[in-house]
């Protein structure tokens, strides 16, 4: 990873990491990939690579935000109509946008900062930040806390991990084979989502058609 950074590569694979991070904001997630980034981060910069394992957490930091902001300003532009219709289309639990919608509403920074710590309510918070128009500042200011709580752990466990005598350079030599079988795991499980919808909508389908009327 050090000479990867150093070479001609390097600004490369921190456009990938930002990319990731912000596919990661929008719903578009990369199981284990964010997280082992953050743990390399750390085993960099307790091995004195303190550089580039700041550019891996910058990166981080601001792809997070950067697609935060992207869900924030796209659902404040569209209007709560539209919203609501695909969030229905998509086959979205209409109460995950109302309960993110119910955590900003009369809360600040801090509450969105807690309400994006929650599972499963990152997105939903952010779009309703945007929906019921949070000022842009106090909303960033709220994605920008919650990344430092969520990439200081990460990092520190990795930190700490290459204290103990952990050899990054041993360790990188997988990463690419973890990144592959991530990204594999991630198209397979959405893969049978889509398959397992599409055979429960045939059904349903099916057992009204039969249904006497």
């Amino acid at each position: 990873m050090p000479a990867l950074l150093a070479g001609d590569h390097g600004p490369y694979l921190l456009a990938v990491v930002f990319a990731i991070n912000v596919a990661g904001e929008v719903g578009i997630p990369f199981p284990l990939v964010m997280q082992g980034l953050l743990l390399f981060s750390g085993l960099l910069i307790s091995q004195g690579h303190v550089e580039y394992g700041l550019s891996l957490l910058g990166m981080s930091f601001l792809g997070s935000c950067t697609g935060a902001m992207v869900w924030y300003w796209s659902t404040r532009a569209i209007g709560r109509p539209l919203v609501s219709k695909v969030w229905s289309k998509v086959g979205l639990r209409k109460r995950w946008l109302e309960a993110g919608e119910s955590k900003v509403a009369t809360t600040g920074p801090w509450g969105i900062f807690l309400a994006r710590l929650t599972p499963g309510l990152t997105i939903p918070v952010t779009i309703g930040s945007g929906l019921m128009k949070v000022s842009w500042h106090k909303f960033l200011l709220g994605v920008a806390m919650s990344e430092v709580a969520w990439l200081t752990p990460f990092s520190a466990v990795g930190f700490l991990a290459g204290r103990t005598g952990l050899n990054v350079t041993k360790w990188m030599k997988y990463f690419p084979w973890v990144f592959v079988l991530a990204v594999s795991s991630f198209l397979f499980f959405k893969l049978a989502t889509l398959v397992l919808r599409r055979v429960s909508r045939r059904e349903s389908t099916r057992t009204k058609a039969a249904w006497p009327r």
